[in-house]
């Protein structure tokens, strides 16, 4: 992906191997969230630019981690029906297969679009956008038969015995989910499935189909007020599987598993009073305030200051170079869920 999204490989090393208590069963674990949105955060190093600059930092990480293999998928469009960037790893160690999907990346905007492409589809009751960055990795053929990376490793678990985990962040966390959905559907579902600031992405009909089936072992993570896992995207979509919240840079428990549930809700009232807040109590108008040592006077002035207190974009992860996003993005992003997953971790990245 682009450097917004990536950490320096000395994040991976100071982490150590996070595998290291793993356990492949299909209950929750916390130790088992942790490893997985690292290796969520692991998709965000393969290379958008068709060449293999983070080969290396993979392939050593791979080995921290005590995998067999970590292999990169990558499927891109752009077109004005059909634009995405559909990008994730397969990684197989002893006890498991795991299959994780980057999330939405800023600096590719073809995952933008994606998300944009919010309409329910009729056939399938997801989100158009969602489910077309999905097939893209996971088409069907003539008979209805999967192919592509997905079906690859799916038939690797088949031929081995190690069950599948799946995971991503973001965007990452609804194409992880219905890959689940299309795992059940063939009869081959995954153990678990661990989502981390998931959006929704299908309607009522799609969820009580997918509840059924999976919702016992899909685990949604939220971190604070993290807005991507509340808004609505459109009417009628609902929320699937378990969700575990905490609040604003709090930890993740050990002691309490998720529960079944549709929430959290973008329309609660104490959630759009701090909204509220935060928009009319200075939290936009001191920001702006603070890029100023005098008010600008004309467009141009105040296009320039903006860009003059902005980090240099090349080498800073998103989450420095949207240093002053809101509280309800900022707690999105990757580092936070990273953080309030790590005993004792105030914070993941050094640069921060």
């Amino acid at each position: 992906m682009s450097d917004f999204v990536e950490f320096p490989e000395s994040d991976y090393i100071r982490a150590g191997n996070v595998f290291a208590a793993f356990t492949p069963i299909r209950d929750f674990r916390l130790k088992n969230a942790l490893a997985m949105m690292w290796f969520a955060q692991l998709t965000y190093e393969v290379d958008d630019s068709g060449g293999n600059k983070n080969a290396a930092k993979i392939a050593a990480v791979k080995n921290l981690w005590q995998f067999q293999s970590i292999t990169p998928f990558r499927r891109q469009a752009a077109a004005l029906e059909k634009s995405f960037n559909t990008t994730g790893l397969i990684g197989e160690r002893d006890d498991a297969i795991v299959i994780a999907f980057a999330g939405t990346d800023p600096g590719v905007w073809e995952t933008v679009v994606t998300d944009g492409r919010f309409v329910l589809s009729q056939e399938e009751n997801t989100h158009t956008g969602f489910q077309a960055a999905f097939r893209a990795v996971a088409p069907l053929d003539g008979q209805g038969k999967m192919l592509g990376p997905i079906a690859d490793a799916i038939a690797k678990s088949s031929a081995t015995g190690k069950p599948i985990f799946l995971t991503g962040h973001s965007l990452g966390a609804a194409l992880a989910i219905l890959t689940a959905d299309a795992m059940a559907t063939q009869g081959t579902p995954p153990r678990a499935v661990y989502g981390f600031g998931t959006p929704c992405l299908g309607g009522a009909t799609f969820t009580s189909r997918y509840d059924a089936a999976l919702g016992d072992v899909t685990y949604r993570l939220v971190h604070g007020r993290d807005v991507v896992a509340r808004v609505p995207m459109f009417a009628g979509y609902v929320h699937v599987g378990c969700v575990l919240q905490i609040d604003q840079d709090a930890k993740f428990p050990n002691d309490r598993a998720p529960a079944l549930s549709q929430g959290p809700t973008f329309f609660a009232p104490e959630y759009l009073a701090e909204i509220g807040k935060y928009l009319l109590g200075g939290g936009i108008v001191g920001i702006v305030k603070g890029l100023f040592v005098k008010l600008p006077k004309t467009p141009v002035e105040f296009g320039r200051a903006v860009i003059a207190r902005l980090p240099s974009r090349e080498g800073i992860p998103l989450s420095k170079w949207f240093k002053l996003l809101p509280p309800f993005i900022r707690e999105h992003l990757q580092d936070r869920y990273l953080a309030a997953l790590t005993p004792g971790a105030a914070t993941i990245r050094s640069d921060l």
